[in-house]
């Protein structure tokens, strides 16, 4: 720890070049691989930035049974997270899901959770970022939507509605669907206002079409159904539907006036 400081003062003070600076971080970034109590100081106090790469590498010399450990990368991540910009904290976190589960037993995501702590506020739109990217693959997403769901700063009910339909109408995602689905009805539950709750009926109801899973479809016109009146079917777009879409639709509302009038208009647009 004393060496460290000590060539950090002599950067600051101009006795070494401050173009050295990255030297010294890669030199605490070894330590720490195998010392990691030797720049532990160092690195959770530095505010000069670390790559993505080796932000996400300090988690590899990281004994999960040990709490001290544990704690250390937790002061050093928050510290160096906030020097990075929202592109680079992305970048870190796809490196660090990359991974794959790591912590204790109990906590086998633990890492990753870590991580998402000490982005702070910025946490739900960099996860956000990320499990929408390209290439993510469905045990990912549902990771990720893990993490999401469990922030301490959650955006507005209507936002993570918005995203988790984004995610229900991808292709081939059955694992992080399954959780979203079991998890729509809590969230949308959130609205009291009538006008809302129409309001989040309807969204659902837009978006069951682009839905491929049939099971995604049930739930949500069953979220619909429960949430606003039959009216809310009045401004269902008719030529977007399929017939196994009118179908879903009817079994969770019925066939009452409006659900008529929105087959006839299904039937007019197939002509």
């Amino acid at each position: 720890q004393d060496v460290l400081k000590s060539l950090q003062n002599m950067i600051n003070v101009g006795i070494v070049a401050y173009t050295r600076q990255p030297e010294l971080i890669a030199l605490a970034c070894t330590i720490w691989q195998t010392h990691n109590v030797e720049a532990d100081t160092f690195l959770a106090q530095t505010q000069a930035p670390l790559s993505a790469v080796q932000i996400a590498t300090l988690a590899d010399a990281i004994n999960w049974e040990q709490e001290e450990e544990i704690e250390r990368l937790e002061r050093i991540w928050k510290n160096v997270a906030g020097v990075l910009n929202e592109e680079e904290q992305s970048t870190a976190t796809q490196l660090i899901v990359a991974k794959g589960q790591l912590g204790r037993s109990e906590l086998p995501d633990q890492c990753l959770s870590i991580w998402a702590r000490s982005l702070g506020p910025k946490a739900y739109s960099v996860l956000t970022q990320v499990i929408l990217s390209s290439g993510v693959v469905d045990s990912t997403q549902r990771r990720l939507w893990r993490q999401i769901s469990s922030l301490a700063e959650m955006p507005p009910a209507m936002a993570i509605i918005e995203l988790a339909l984004k995610i229900l109408e991808q292709p081939s995602v059955p694992e992080v669907s399954t959780v979203i689905n079991s998890e729509l009805k809590s969230i949308t539950q959130q609205f009291c206002d009538q006008t809302e709750r129409s309001g989040v009926a309807s969204l659902l109801l837009k978006h069951l079409p682009r839905c491929p899973s049939m099971a995604t479809k049930a739930n949500l016109a069953d979220l619909a159904h429960s949430l606003g009146s039959p009216a809310v079917l009045k401004a269902v777009d008719a030529m977007s539907l399929t017939e196994d879409d009118l179908q879903v639709i009817a079994q969770k509302f019925g066939e009452g006036k409006e659900m008529k009038s929105l087959r006839k208009r299904f039937e007019k647009a197939g002509e």
